[in-house]
C-alpha cells in the first residue's frame, strides 16, 4: 500500500543545545536524499506540546525525533508525556522516534516512555529508511538497526552495519545548522563506563581529508572563519587499527586545513574532541604548535589510581597520564585533564591517589576537568549506582574551582545521577 499523493508530512526535530551535534549530522543526511526531499522539516524550540499544536492543522503526519543521552531523561520523559493531553484528533496524527546514546542503550525502557520507533545505534542511515518507509505507508518490520513494538510485543533487531563517514554530511548546510566536524568514530578501547564503542563499534572510521577540506571550505565560503572536530580522540584520526597514532595522517589534515582560505582558527585535540595520555608524544604535539590555535589539550586522565584504571578498563596508567602532562607542558601547553568521581569500587586509597595526580596536573600549569560517574545505559556498570563525592573530595575541588584551577558540571551531573536513580 503507497502513501496518499497529497499527504502531507512533518519531520519535527526538538531543538536543545545537547543535541545540536547530532541534530546536524541527521538533519543533513535528510537534507541529500532525493526521496524525502518533499518531507517538511522543522526545527522546534521550547515547549513540545505547544510546538505539535502549533503545526498540527498543516499536516497530516508529523514526525518527532528526539535523540538524546541519559542526562536529558527526566525532561525527555516529561515532555513525551505531556504530549498525552493533546488532542486525541493530534496524537493520531504522530508518530514518535528515539534515537542516540540513552534510546541505543535501552531500547525497551524508551519505548515504555511512549515512543514508537528506537533507532539504535547509528542514525543517519536507519531514520532516512523509516521515514521513507512512513512516507510510503509500508512497513517497518524488514529494517535494522531499531525496536519497535507491536501486537504488545517488542522486537529489537540491531545492526552493525557501520556508515562511512564520507557518504553523510557532518552538518546540515540547508537548514543552517552547523557543528564540528566529526573525523573519526568508533573506539577500541572499550572503558566499561563508555557508550561510543556500544554505539559506533570498536573500529576507528575515519572521514578522509578531502571530505573534510571540502566541508571546511564551505564553511569558509559563507563566514566560518573557526573549526572544531568531534572524536574520541583525536590523535588517533587516520590509524588503521585506533589504537597507534598515524602522525602523518593528522599532519597531512592539519596542513591541507591550514591552506584553506579564510579559515583562520583550527582547534584540534581540545573540545568537543579529546585525547587519550598515551597518544601524546613530542611530535604530534609539535603539530599543534605548528598548525593549530588551541593552546590547552583536554586529556582524558579518569582517575590517578591504577587499580581503578584497570577496573574500568581504561587500557593506559597513571605514569602514562603523567608522562603525557610533562609533555605537553614542556611546548607551553595547558592540560586540561578529566577526572572522573565516584567510580565503582572507587575507595579511600584510590581517591587519595587521585587528589595527588590532581596535585600534579595543578602543579605542571594544568587545569582539572571534574566529572562524576553516571551509569549509562548498555555499558557494563550500567548496574552501578551513580557516583558519589566524599567531602574531602569536593573540599579539594572546590578550593581549586576557587583559583581557577578546575572547572566542570560534578555538581548537576551529582543531581542528574540521583534523579535517574529514583526513576528506577
Amino acid at each position: 500500500m503507497r502513501m496518499l499523493e497529497n499527504m502531507s508530512i512533518a519531520l519535527t526535530f526538538p531543538w536543545a543545545k545537547s543535541r545540536n551535534y547530532s541534530l546536524s549530522a541527521l538533519i543533513g543526511a535528510i537534507e541529500i536524499d532525493p526521496e524525502l526531499i518533499d518531507i517538511d522539516i522543522i526545527i522546534v524550540s521550547g515547549s513540545l506540546k505547544k510546538s505539535i499544536e502549533r503545526i498540527s492543522k498543516k499536516f497530516d503526519k508529523i514526525i518527532i525525533c528526539i535523540s538524546f543521552m541519559t542526562p536529558d531523561l527526566k525532561h525527555i520523559r516529561n515532555e513525551i508525556d505531556s504530549l498525552g493531553s493533546l488532542h486525541n484528533s493530534i496524537r493520531k496524527k504522530l508518530i514518535l522516534i528515539a534515537g542516540g546514546p540513552h534510546p541505543t542503550g535501552d531500547p525497551l525502557g524508551t519505548l515504555k516512555m511512549g515512543f514508537d520507533i528506537i533507532v539504535i545505534g547509528e542514525g543517519e542511515k536507519t531514520l532516512r529508511n523509516i521515514i521513507s518507509k512512513i512516507k510510503n505507508n509500508d512497513s517497518i518490520e524488514d529494517l535494522k538497526g531499531l525496536a519497535y513494538q507491536k501486537n504488545h510485543q517488542s522486537f529489537i533487531k540491531k545492526s552493525n552495519d557501520w556508515i562511512n563517514l564520507n557518504d553523510f554530511p557532518a552538518f546540515a548546510p540547508v537548514h543552517r545548522l552547523f557543528s564540528p566536524i566529526e573525523i573519526s568514530r568508533g573506539c577500541p578501547f572499550v572503558c566499561n563506563f563508555c557508550q561510543t564503542p556500544r554505539i559506533h563499534g570498536g573500529s576507528m572510521r575515519h572521514r578522509s581529508i578531502s571530505n573534510i577540506c571540502r566541508h571546511l571550505k564551505y564553511a569558509s565560503k559563507i563566514g566560518k572563519k573557526n573549526t572544531w572536530f568531534i572524536s574520541s580522540n583525536a590523535f588517533a584520526y587516520g590509524s588503521f587499527d585506533g589504537r597507534k597514532a598515524n602522525e602523518t595522517a593528522i599532519e597531512d589534515l592539519l596542513r591541507s586545513i591550514r591552506k584553506i582560505p579564510n579559515m583562520e582558527k583550527i582547534f584540534f585535540g581540545t573540545f568537543p574532541s579529546e585525547v587519550r595520555p598515551e597518544f601524546v608524544t613530542d611530535d604530534l604535539v609539535s603539530l599543534v604548535i605548528e598548525y593549530c590555535t588551541n593552546r590547552t589539550l583536554s586529556i582524558g586522565a579518569q582517575s590517578g589510581s591504577n587499580r581503578i584504571l584497570k577496573f574500568i578498563h581504561r587500557e593506559h596508567t597513571v605514569e602514562e597520564s603523567m608522562n603525557c602532562i610533562e609533555i605537553v607542558k614542556k611546548f607551553g601547553i595547558i592540560p586540561y585533564v578529566d577526572i572522573i568521581f565516584g567510580l565503582p569500587s572507587e575507595n579511600d586509597e584510590d581517591r587519595s591517589k587521585t587528589r595527588e595526580l590532581m596535585k600534579f596536573v595543578i602543579d605542571k600549569g594544568g587545569i582539572i576537568h571534574s566529572h562524576v560517574f553516571i551509569p549509562l545505559p548498555g555499558t557494563p556498570f550500567q548496574r552501578f549506582p551513580p557516583g558519589r563525592i566524599t567531602s574531602d573530595d569536593v573540599n579539594y575541588i572546590q578550593k581549586l574551582t576557587a583559583t581557577g584551577k578546575a572547572n566542570g558540571s560534578w555538581q548537576h551531573q551529582m543531581r542528574i545521577g540521583e534523579e535517574i536513580d529514583s526513576m528506577f
